[in-house]
Order: structure tokens, then sequence, then C-alpha cells
């Protein structure tokens, strides 16, 4: 069995707590006698609820310990203001409309574009997509240019293919939608590059 460590584990004896709410953060200040140059300065932090540190760092002087902190603190406070600001935005309602077109573009070693319709609104964070068949050029070796055919919607190829089966998806405030966990449609009705891989 696995043992967890709490925070007072990494934190020494006799340290002095730092709180830092705006940041989430807490750091303990602690001395060290004895070092080589007579005495060193430890600090060790902590953010949200992680029992591990964010740091634990001896310094030579009380300056550098102290200018540390406060860039470990402003850092945080940095990614505490981002994430209140993305739960901001995925409250916000999308504005897609039925009738929109994304665009998705993604793989490794070439460039795949499918294009996507919302068919349905369900909700304020959801609509239903079905995929769009596409006009494609090539225009040089194994690489074209693609756009979606608005109202032609793919079939199934074979029992079991989701290939143009309506599906519903959540979708930002951004417009943007996740197909899947390696595929986010955008808004775009335009020409895209695509390529192949043989």
């Amino acid at each position: 069995m696995r043992m967890t460590l709490t925070r007072d584990f990494y934190i020494p004896k006799d340290a002095t707590a730092n709180h830092f709410p705006q940041a989430g953060a807490i750091v303990y200040f602690y001395d060290i006698p004895g070092a080589k140059s007579g005495r060193a300065f430890g600090a060790v932090g902590f953010h949200g609820k992680a029992n591990k540190p964010g740091f634990h760092y001896t310094f030579k002087t009380e300056e550098r310990r102290a200018a540390y902190v406060v860039e470990y603190v402003q850092g945080q406070e940095r990614t505490v203001q981002y994430r209140a600001e993305r739960r901001e935005t995925r409250k916000a309602p999308h504005s897609l409309t039925v009738g929109t077109i994304l665009h998705t573009s993604w793989g490794y070693d070439q460039t795949n574009v499918e294009f996507f319709e919302v068919t349905r609104i369900v909700g304020p964070h959801t609509v239903e997509l079905r995929e769009l068949a596409q006009d494609s050029t090539e225009t040089g070796f194994m690489c074209g240019k693609c756009k979606p055919i608005p109202g032609r919607f793919l079939s199934p190829r074979y029992e079991g293919d989701d290939q143009g089966i309506p599906i519903v998806r959540r979708a930002n405030a951004d417009g943007s939608v996740k197909i899947s966990e390696c595929r986010r449609a955008w808004v775009g009705a335009g020409e895209h590059y695509w390529s192949s891989y043989a």
C-alpha cells in the first residue's frame, strides 16, 4: 500500500508560515545554521491543495530567497487568475446557430481536415453536429485544398461506422467544439489545406 505524505513531512521544524491567499499559496521560511557560509536560508512553498511542495530550495542570502518567493507567488497569482477566467468563459453560452460550419485540422505527419455542420442547438453549451462531405482538390504531391459541401452529410460506410451520424458535443463560448481527444473543430467554412502520408 502506497503511503501518502502530508505537508507536515516536508515542512522543517520551527519554519515560519507566510500566507498568500490571493495566490492560493503558503511558503515556509527557515534558517539553516552551520552551512559553509555560516548560514543558509531555506524556503518550501505549496499551492492549492497539493501536499507535495511546488518548490523546496535553499538560498545563500535572505534577499535571494525573498526575490524567488516573490516570483513564485506572482506566478501562482497568474495561474489563479487564468483558471478563474477559464471558469467564467466556460459558463458563457456559445453563439453557434443551425447551419454553422466548423472544421478540424489535425494529424501526425499529415494534415487531416473534416467539416461539421450544426444541425441542432441542444442547449446554451451543447450542439448537435453532422460531418459534411467535402470538395477536395490535389494541388501538389499528396497535398491539396478542400472545402465543405453544405447540407451534404456523410453516410456510414459499414455497420457500426459513426461517420455522418449526428453527434452531440459541448460548445465553448469561442465557438469551438471538442470532437474527440485529438480533434477540435473551429468555425470556418472556407478552403483548407490537407496533406496525406503514404
